[in-house]
């Protein structure tokens, strides 16, 4: 790994004369939790660029006002989660995209996609290789339409990541919620008829 600006001031520094134990670990040159933050935050900016560049090219121009309403759900689904969390801001300029999907749309769309399927939710998994049309944009606004509705998976993402939901919110959620969740791969007939609206 090439050297930082944040590493060469960390480089070991004479120590004055009756410095305070504190000042040690800048004089030992061992990583400051600025230096770790610093280094978290270029390694997931790494992740979206290269989640980003992996956007596939259309097959043929995207409907813009599709795109649009993709990020719009994605938005929905977000404040669900959390009221605070930041929100997409995508604003198309022309009725036709020929590229691939906006990366300020592309990147959450995957990290929710990914995330979703990592806690088990097979029924909403989905390869962003296939965002190569309209049908595809489609198929992935009816997926976080689907989420949305699942109670669920909305109160497993809003726990801090890594830890399972509490054992009483699960005893809480009424039964029909809790099959749901006990068979991650199965459609409802109302997950079926939304997939049909959406053309899927």
């Amino acid at each position: 790994m090439s050297m930082t600006q944040a590493d060469m001031a960390g480089a070991p520094q004479p120590m004055p004369a009756g410095a305070p134990p504190e000042d040690m670990d800048m004089a030992s040159g061992e990583p400051t939790a600025d230096d770790a933050m610093m280094a978290m935050e270029d390694e997931r900016m790494a992740q979206m660029e290269a989640i980003a560049a992996a956007a596939p090219q259309p097959e043929k121009p995207f409907n813009a006002a599709l795109i649009q309403k993709l990020a719009d759900e994605i938005n929905g689904l977000m404040v669900m989660v959390d009221e605070d969390i930041a929100q997409i801001d995508f604003q198309p300029t022309e009725k036709k995209i020929d590229e691939p999907i906006p990366s300020e749309v592309f990147v959450p769309l995957v990290l929710t996609l990914t995330y979703v399927a990592q806690l088990g939710y097979e029924k909403y998994a989905m390869d962003p290789s296939e965002l190569v049309n309209d049908s595809a944009v489609r198929k992935a606004m009816g997926l976080i339409k689907m989420m949305q509705k699942d109670k669920k998976l909305v109160e497993e993402l809003k726990q801090p990541s890594g830890e399972p939901m509490p054992e009483e919110d699960m005893d809480d959620m009424p039964p029909e919620d809790m099959e749901v969740g006990e068979m991650p791969g199965d459609f409802d007939e109302e997950d079926e008829a939304l997939m049909n609206e959406m053309g899927v």
